[in-house]
């Protein structure tokens, strides 16, 4: 029984209902707005390349349908996924751009630090490490602001780790004490 609670405060869990929910709005054919923003999400939950396409390539079929300025972000924001986890960088980081400057003309503040956050972690793995510490900054920022505190939590743990690679570790254990 502790483990079943357990299982249910878990990432995998959540994905787990996700799909259950995409299951069952596929079922009964409600393939609107909400279907292909659950679709873009487990895209980015699931982090399985192989499902990734899968699951964009199913919402764009229904995207000329529902077409607004927050969905065409969320398109963007996903397709910059997919080309960080094909390794194609460059298009990565341009495509979350796109999808930043979209969040930010439309208001939308919490995808706007989770797509700083994105493409912090987008430079850490490039070794750009100045730019990436930019924009976990801001994304720490906007996420004190919004008080989510996932995110808060996990860009002071991006932010501890580049300070480590940088052989800074007073400062990586500065921010890891502040949680």
């Amino acid at each position: 029984s502790s483990d079943l609670t357990a299982f249910a405060e878990t990432p995998a869990a959540a994905t787990l209902k996700q799909m259950e929910e995409i299951g069952r709005l596929r079922q009964t054919g409600q393939k609107d707005s909400h279907f292909v923003r659950l679709l873009l999400a487990a895209s980015e939950d699931l982090n399985v390349p192989n499902e990734a396409p899968r699951l964009i390539a199913e919402a764009r079929e229904l995207y000329p349908r529902l077409h607004s300025a927050a969905l065409e972000a969320d398109f963007l924001y996903a397709a910059g996924l997919l080309a960080r986890s094909e390794l194609r960088m460059d298009a990565a980081i341009d495509t979350l751009r796109l999808a930043l400057d979209r969040y930010i003309a439309l208001g939308l503040k919490s995808k706007v630090a989770l797509a700083y956050s994105r493409l912090g972690l987008f430079y850490h793995h490039l070794g750009v490490y100045e730019i990436a510490i930019e924009y976990h900054l801001t994304a720490l920022s906007l996420a004190e602001d919004l008080l989510y505190n996932e995110l808060i939590f996990r860009q002071n743990l991006n932010l501890a780790h580049i300070y480590n690679v940088l052989n800074k570790p007073f400062h990586a254990l500065d921010l890891l004490r502040s949680e």
